[in-house]
């Protein structure tokens, strides 16, 4: 963890000063400068081009992404895999794969 706990605020700061949340893991996103850097939130980044990247990435964003985002992560995830494989079966057993337990 970068930074130490300032007593008079509460908060942890990088030594840059920008303060920084001290267990992103707990509203499930992993840690990164998100606001100061700009960066998107796992749900915003554009989806993977290879479908062997999808099964990760539809777990880490499903797991971080607000209840109205998940369709969206799916639709893509799904798409992904229809592009990859022709066969409809081949297709739903990737699709069931990729969203396991998380939804």
């Amino acid at each position: 963890m970068e930074g130490r706990q300032d007593p008079a605020t509460g908060h942890r700061f990088t030594a840059a000063g920008v303060p920084v949340c001290v267990h992103p893991e707990r509203v499930g996103l992993p840690a990164a400068p998100y606001a100061s850097d700009g960066l998107p939130l796992p749900w915003e980044t554009p989806p993977p081009a290879e479908a062997g990247e999808v099964p990760a990435r539809v777990r880490q964003v499903l797991t971080a992404a607000p209840p109205e985002a998940c369709d969206k992560v799916i639709q893509q995830a799904t798409e992904i895999l229809h592009a990859a494989d022709a066969t409809p079966a081949a297709r739903l057993k990737k699709v069931q794969v990729a969203i396991g337990p998380a939804c």
